[in-house]
């Protein structure tokens, strides 16, 4: 019933994405049943929580992700300190050939500095 419009096959990489992003109730901590995911994911998304999968549920699922769930305690090294700097310093590596060096350098420039302006960093 959950799977709604979608095949079989559809439901298992649904039900693995739910497992990966959403491994347990944000509040509780306790691990949920794929259909508490699935509206979990809805409601992060900002989507009527249905408990349902559809083809458009699908396609989001199906989007490049950077892999970190959606509800977690974030941590890259867990037990470790928090990085307490408020200066970071950066270099382009690699520039591209559709604009100069020094266009690149003033977007990207004028990008940090706005970035400083919303959060406590200084690049």
């Amino acid at each position: 019933q959950e799977a709604g419009d979608v095949s079989a096959h559809q439901w298992e990489q649904a039900q693995n994405y739910l497992r990966k992003f959403y491994p347990h109730d944000s509040k509780t901590k306790k691990v949920n049943s794929l259909v508490d995911n699935l509206k979990e994911m809805q409601k992060f998304f900002g989507l009527p929580m249905t408990g349902k999968l559809s083809p458009y549920i699908m396609e989001i699922m199906q989007k490049p992700r950077c892999g970190v769930p959606d509800v977690a305690e974030y941590s890259l090294m867990p037990n470790s300190p928090k990085w307490h700097s408020r200066i970071v310093t950066y270099r382009i590596v690699s520039y591209t050939s559709d604009l100069p060096r020094i266009v690149v350098d003033q977007i990207v420039k004028k990008a940090l500095r706005m970035w400083s302006m919303q959060i406590p960093l200084n690049f």
